[in-house]
């Protein structure tokens, strides 16, 4: 059994696939979650299990980058308390630091406003994060063969993106958006002050 579902997000994307043995137990990954439509297009479904007395398990969450229509049904799904992190074996995101080159373990306690809140709520939650990577930013090598990972149930992923450049040429949006607010401003982040952007955007 293998299904591709692109759930409605809008202008953005939000992937749910399932594969796994017929007779078997159902493995699953979703990739960005689009627009808030998407959020709860999934919401229904994890309310759908819960309703059967069931939670459903992903294999792995992959938020590929943080422009809005990609990000914006993310940031309420991380806060879901029924989206547990004891239920997600993986998670691949690139905050801050990892634009840097930078390995950032889960315990190191709309654009980039909403990756600096994504990457608070998965320390404050505890997910599982870039583990597959040794917690080093999800990247291509500038040479060498390309990175595969196979997850439980034997889906088998080569990653094509994002090279250096692309974090590079992300790390500089990122930037430019939060200076939107200036130094300052009640509401200004800094680039990797995850807890600032906890503390700004959860009363948002």
């Amino acid at each position: 059994m293998f299904n591709i579902e692109m759930l409605p997000a809008n202008e953005g994307d939000a992937l749910w696939i399932e594969y796994g043995p017929d007779d078997g137990p159902v493995h699953r990954v979703l990739i960005d979650c689009g627009r808030k439509k998407a959020y709860r297009e999934v919401r229904a479904r994890l309310d759908a299990a819960a309703a059967q007395g069931r939670e459903l398990d992903f294999d792995l969450f992959v938020l590929t980058h943080v422009d809005a229509d990609h990000i914006e049904g993310a940031v309420p799904l991380l806060g879901d308390p029924r989206f547990k992190p004891e239920r997600v074996a993986d998670l691949w995101f690139n905050e801050w630091r990892h634009l840097n080159g930078e390995r950032v373990p889960p315990s190191d306690a709309l654009g980039a406003r909403q990756g600096e809140y994504f990457a608070g709520l998965i320390r404050d939650r505890g997910f599982s994060w870039n583990a597959e990577f040794d917690h080093f930013p999800v990247v291509v090598p500038a040479t060498g063969r390309l990175p595969t990972v196979t997850l439980d149930g034997g889906m088998k992923l080569t990653l094509l993106s994002p090279d250096r450049t692309r974090l590079e040429d992300m790390r500089a949006k990122w930037e430019a958006q939060l200076r939107d607010k200036p130094p300052g401003h009640a509401d200004h982040i800094e680039p990797g002050d995850w807890k600032k952007a906890l503390e700004v955007l959860d009363t948002k």
